[in-house]
């Protein structure tokens, strides 16, 4: 075989694996932060993330954003007990804990009382995300995560 024939078998080689999802991002382990028995929520919105004093429902737009997809989010903050929260601070991100990588885009973040209109998120490939809220609340921080599933038929 010559060289040209062995680097187009390796990259079809890596195509392939990379289709069957056998190549991670570069990141050995798989460095989730999810309790095992916590299940990524369907691929569709509203998401709900639960922290410690703060309750965060995420809706996207459109409800089931595909891969490479420019998207948006409003997310309304609640306390423990459904009550509306309003943060003098707030960030909605997306990572992808078991491959190192969050998006790769910076989305911009917008406040209208205890919502929340994020424009700009992206997400680069299907799998398990970690999204999560951080908002200063009454001059403390919190945090809420959930962890969501992006699917396969997304792309």
């Amino acid at each position: 075989m010559n060289l040209k024939n062995s680097a187009l078998l390796r990259a079809l080689c890596l195509g392939l694996c990379g289709a069957l999802g056998l190549v991670g991002c570069g990141k050995s382990g798989s460095g989730a932060t999810a309790a095992a028995s916590e299940e990524p929520a369907p691929s569709t919105s509203p998401i709900t993330l639960r922290g410690e004093g703060l309750v965060a429902v995420v809706t996207f737009e459109p409800k089931a954003p595909k891969v490479g997809q420019l998207f948006a989010a409003t997310t309304t903050l609640q306390d423990d007990v459904g009550g509306p929260v309003e943060a003098s601070a707030f960030v909605l991100d997306a990572t992808m804990p078991s491959h190192g990588h969050g998006m790769m885009t910076s989305p911009t973040h917008q406040r209208a009382g205890a919502v929340w209109r994020t424009e700009g998120m992206k997400l680069s490939m299907h799998g398990p995300w970690e999204l999560s809220v951080q908002a200063t609340v009454g001059g403390k921080p919190r945090r809420a995560t959930a962890q969501w599933q992006q699917a396969p038929e997304a792309l």
